[in-house]
């Protein structure tokens, strides 16, 4: 790829920033698998991470793994995630090695997914050792659907575990997304956060759950006097929302009413819900922060930086240095040496000699030559300065005798002679 781009005919500056965009490229195909760990190492809890690996050892893929270990590894999920876990490969030795996700044994292509914290265990005895194994995992909302793993696989479909599944997530004036539970959101409307809402809005929405809750509106952002939120509840209690407030005691289901006038807009609301036995609203106000009003996931698309990749970031960059070392010695190597000229044969001269010129001067004597020359110190100050060049013009000849037969020229010619066609100047001048 290098020398087709040396070929192209691209600047060293254009050929590197290709090579650069190139090589980045790579690095960010190489890397979504997401941040990579190790059990048994220093890392015992991962918290949120998004997707990630999980290798059985630090030398995976080179050399097995070693005897006698026991230690475990932790995968945090918040409320209202799901982690989607896949063995890709797995080899332990079979009667006395195993690794146990959430309590139950591994095995090759276990695809589950887990609503609750996930706790992996690696055990081995102290003889027979194998490969081990490499584990895929993502840790995405309830109401956003996970990617595919790494070799096309589908995820798991059913969640298990004791944890919420999801939140439910309505806005006003559209469809309820992600699932029906008993705690949640409800936004003013689908774009809040990126725009304002529209005008003229006359809308209403059913929280349709049982029990006792409160209710914590804590975004509030409206056309005060004219654009106007209520929330309501079975037993006929109604409550007007203009500022950031919480309402407590509200017995399900729940009614939230907007509407708007035909002028000014603002930002909108954002009102959570959840039974009143909670304490405060800081973990679903959490989940809330990374989900969009149409129930998608806020931070899936920030990708990790993969720090696993960082060696191979160091060894391409010493490849490249490498190479590019070499196809310059090459191309200086195979380079012929520059031919000396007749040019440069004069500007060596103009270096090392003092700068003489030569003037033919016409008189009213014409020589056999059609030029007269002048006086008798005139023609000594002429013919000494004719025997410098002439020396100097051998001494050079002789310098460039094997260029002058390969190219078969003849020496430098002297210095143009410059004629004067008036009056030749006196003496004084000459001198």
């Amino acid at each position: 790829f290098f020398f087709l781009l040396l070929h192209l005919r691209l600047s060293w500056e254009m050929i590197g920033v290709v090579l650069a965009a190139v090589g980045w490229m790579l690095l960010f195909v190489g890397g979504v698998e997401g941040q990579q760990y190790t059990m048994c190492s220093e890392t015992s809890t991962i918290g949120f991470s998004g997707f990630g690996t999980i290798l059985s050892h630090s030398t995976y893929g080179s050399f097995p793994y070693g005897g006698s270990i026991e230690c475990s590894l932790i995968v945090d999920v918040p409320t209202g995630f799901v982690v989607y876990v896949y063995v890709k490969e797995y080899s332990l030795e079979s009667c006395c090695d195993y690794l146990q996700i959430d309590g139950d044994t591994a095995e090759s292509g276990l695809n589950v997914a887990f609503t609750d914290d996930v706790t992996f265990r690696f055990h081995t005895d102290s003889s027979v050792m194998y490969s081990g194994f490499k584990v895929e995992f993502q840790v995405v909302h309830s109401s956003t659907t996970p990617s595919v793993w790494t070799d096309g696989e589908t995820p798991a479909s059913n969640p298990v575990g004791d944890g919420t599944v999801g939140i439910a997530v309505y806005t006003l004036c559209g469809a309820s997304q992600g699932v029906e539970n008993n705690e949640g959101v409800v936004f003013s409307h689908g774009q809040f956060g990126s725009s304002n809402y529209d005008n003229n809005l006359d809308c209403s929405t059913t929280v349709s759950v049982g029990g006792i809750f409160n209710v914590n509106c804590d975004m509030v952002d409206l056309e005060s006097g004219y654009d106007e939120l209520f929330v309501s509840d079975d037993n006929g209690n109604r409550y007007q929302i203009t500022t950031e407030n919480t309402v407590y005691g509200l017995t399900g289901p729940l009614y939230f009413a907007f509407d708007t006038d035909g002028s000014v807009t603002r930002e909108g609301f954002r009102c959570l819900f959840q039974p009143s036995d909670v304490s405060d609203f800081a973990a679903l106000q959490a989940v809330v922060d990374e989900i969009q009003p149409d129930g998608s996931d806020n931070s899936s698309g920030s990708i990790e930086f993969p720090v696993a990749a960082i060696p191979g970031i160091v060894i391409g960059i010493i490849v490249f240095v490498i190479v590019m070392v070499v196809c310059c010695s090459i191309c200086c190597k195979s380079s012929p040496p520059r031919a000396t000229t007749s040019s440069s044969i004069s500007a060596t001269v103009a270096k090392t000699s003092p700068s003489i010129e030569l003037r033919s001067m016409r008189s009213e004597t014409t020589g056999s030559h059609g030029y007269a020359f002048p006086s008798s110190s005139t023609s000594k100050t002429n013919s000494s300065s004719s025997q410098v060049v002439s020396s100097l013009l051998l001494a050079n000849t002789s310098t460039t005798t094997h260029h002058q037969q390969q190219q078969q020229q003849y020496p430098p010619p002297p210095a143009p002679v410059q004629i004067y066609t008036d009056a030749p100047p006196s003496y004084d001048s000459i001198a």
